[in-house]
């Protein structure tokens, strides 16, 4: 088997990803959109239709467009939470530092913990003090095979209260990355990760931003463990 027919025609099906990229980002392109026929998209590039098919096969496995048989190819309205994210294996690919990546969830989780802060409703802060308490319980009866998850679950509610799109997509998969040394500090010093946890969700609930230096520092220090 030889893979040279599909080297050779990699850097066109680029070409045609990237075209759709700037179509999305200057707004030629809108979420829900139908794309051109593999014939017309053809017709307009110069390229041969396998490229265009390779490049659709690509967008739908990313989940960025969709197949409605018989009728065309559209870009999705959402992105399917079920759907691949490559920037996590990209962040994880990257040959950077423990350090780099430790400045990285700072950065992230203070600005987002300060927009939290600022925008959480009275929905949101339940939502959180339910997360808190839920791990809490696990922590407390030791029940380790739920604490990574419901640890995570916590920050992320505390994300998706900042409202913004594109830090829940940003901010959640940052969180995932560290998802091992997580679990792994609410096993080695439960007590202290609890009370942690119960300081990030008072900083919310109080509105209180002159303390989220002295939180996320220690916070982050504590899962660097």
């Amino acid at each position: 088997m030889t893979f040279d027919k599909f080297l050779n025609r990699a850097p066109l099906v680029n070409v045609i990803i990237d075209r759709i990229k700037i179509a999305l980002l200057e707004g030629e392109l809108k979420p829900g959109d139908k794309l051109p026929s593999e014939i017309d998209f053809s017709n307009s590039l110069g390229v041969g239709r396998g490229s265009i098919r390779e490049a659709f096969k690509m967008l739908k496995a990313l989940g960025v467009v969709e197949v409605k048989r018989g009728d065309g190819t559209y870009i999705v309205d959402s992105i399917n939470e079920d759907s691949i994210n490559p920037l996590i294996f990209s962040l994880l690919l990257h040959s950077g530092t423990t350090k780099d990546l430790l400045e990285l969830r700072r950065f992230i989780e203070k600005g987002c913990l300060e927009i939290a802060i600022n925008k959480a409703d009275d929905k949101d802060l339940l939502e959180i003090e339910k997360a808190f308490k839920r791990y809490q319980q696990a922590v407390l009866s030791k029940e380790y095979d739920k604490v990574g998850e419901l640890d995570l679950a916590f920050h992320i509610t505390v994300i998706k209260a900042t409202k913004n799109a594109y830090l829940i997509k940003l901010g959640t998969t940052v969180i995932e990355m560290f998802s091992t040394s997580i679990k792994k500090i609410s096993e080695i010093n439960p007590t202290e990760s609890v009370e942690n946890h119960r300081k990030i969700y008072e900083l919310i609930k109080n509105r209180d931003l002159k303390s989220i230096d002295e939180v996320i520092s220690f916070h982050l220090w504590e899962n660097s463990l």
